[in-house]
């Protein structure tokens, strides 16, 4: 369970650079997020670590970074800190700007490493996770999420609440049926050809087109109660935690066949830890595809990703994690859809 609200952090920051901030988080960059709100630094690091699952951050997590110990910006070690505007009293040197991911919140700027790698299917994730803000009707005023490429066609249109270069949030216009009915048109054009059918089709079923309309008004003017915004912020946030999490699923769908199980008992293989493999990197990266290779070469690397296949490995003495659990049996509900998709193809 989340409390905080997925949402905020993709209004404030937009779909573009949360997965980029993603993408630092993953491969143990140093994060600083600022802000003058401190209820924003708190939302955004806990919502950007909470899409890790099943991983989770192994390092220094300081949401809110009290004046006294700014001195720990320095520390040359991978760190989630929050930076309070207000407070920072000038300016602040980081001791490796190189490996620096830098998020104003406020004025949505950021700042990324220049050899920050591609993750895997970005644009596609960015679309299915666009697609799910827009369903819920979530305004974006990330400054990479300003225009919304359309393919099809290859229109470029305004994203749904946001027009660039204002200060103000607009709604998209959506025509109803009813307004169809008394547009003006002196040049019939082909759409306005098609729309008119729909509405002729519409009529000759006895549906009063006033009636949607009104039933469109009412939903738009209701106003959800406390109760209902919470449960739809808890809907929003699994809805969006399933889309990250079945990305790791595509991604490390054979994980396990490339974990090294220990041939010792328990306590001999944790006294000799560290000089042991217990995952084969070479033979796994050798699967991929070439242009997954540098950001998947660079996670294999990371404490998270290690953590989670040393819990594998000690499952064979104990019980198995929650969310490596959880992890697993997502893999084994895709391996089954997609052999039943082969099935399926097979025997047609």
């Amino acid at each position: 369970m989340l409390d905080y609200p997925l949402k905020d952090m993709f209004t404030w920051l937009g779909a573009d650079c949360v997965i980029q901030l993603f993408t630092c988080v993953l491969l143990e960059n140093q994060v600083l997020l600022r802000s003058s709100d401190f209820h924003k630094l708190m939302v955004v690091s806990e919502c950007i670590t909470a899409l890790l699952f099943p991983f989770s951050w192994q390092h220094v997590y300081v949401p809110i970074l009290p004046a006294s110990l700014y001195h720990f910006l320095d520390a040359p070690v991978p760190f989630i800190m929050g930076l309070h505007a207000q407070s920072e009293g000038g300016v602040l040197k980081i001791a490796s700007e190189a490996n620096l991911c830098y998020v104003d919140i406020d004025k949505q700027s950021s700042q990324f490493p220049e050899e920050l790698p591609v993750f895997p299917h970005k644009m596609q994730f960015i679309d299915e996770i666009r697609t799910l803000l827009n369903k819920y009707k979530v305004p974006l005023t990330g400054k990479t999420d300003n225009m919304v490429i359309n393919h099809y066609n290859g229109d470029i249109m305004t994203s749904s609440l946001t027009l660039p270069g204002s200060g103000f949030h607009l709604p998209r216009r959506k025509h109803s049926l009813h307004d169809v009915l008394d547009w003006d048109r002196p040049e019939p054009t082909a759409q306005s050809d098609t729309l008119q059918r729909i509405v002729d089709i519409v009529k000759r079923t006895g549906v009063n087109v006033e009636d949607i309309d009104s039933v469109e008004d009412n939903v738009k003017e209701r106003v959800l109660s406390p109760q209902e915004e919470y449960q739809e912020t808890l809907m929003f946030n699994n809805a969006i935690r399933e889309i990250f999490l079945n990305r790791f699923v595509q991604i490390f769908s054979s994980y396990e066949h490339f974990v090294i199980q220990p041939s010792q008992d328990k306590d001999e293989w944790l006294n000799n830890r560290d000089s042991m493999h217990v995952f084969d990197k070479a033979t796994f990266l050798s699967d991929q595809p070439t242009q997954h290779l540098p950001f998947l070469s660079r996670f294999l690397e990371t404490q998270m990703f290690a953590s989670l296949v040393d819990s594998k490995v000690m499952s064979t003495w104990s019980e198995l994690d929650f969310n490596i659990r959880v992890f697993d049996q997502r893999i084994s509900f895709l391996r089954k859809k997609n052999w039943g998709g082969y099935y399926t193809i097979y025997t047609l």
